[in-house]
């Protein structure tokens, strides 16, 4: 297939696409760098449920992990 076929079949595809795919399309090729990131309500929630958690004081520091995981390999 030479470039202005592939070209063509690429524009295609991108008319009939959804715009969940064109947004992928967007971020994968940067095409607008002021776009901001557009999150589904799924993400926004598991996004907000962990700086909550975080917040909250529910996290190790890279000190405690490092001191679980050498426990956990002498195991």
């Amino acid at each position: 297939m030479d470039s202005t076929a592939l070209k063509n079949n690429i524009i295609a595809r991108i008319k009939n696409a959804s715009d969940d795919l064109l947004l992928d399309i967007a971020r994968l090729i940067k095409a607008d760098d002021d776009a901001k990131i557009i999150f589904s309500e799924e993400e926004a929630a598991t996004i907000q449920a962990s700086i909550k958690s975080y917040e909250e004081g529910n996290y190790l520091t890279d000190k405690v992990a490092e001191q679980d995981i050498q426990k956990w390999l002498k195991d």
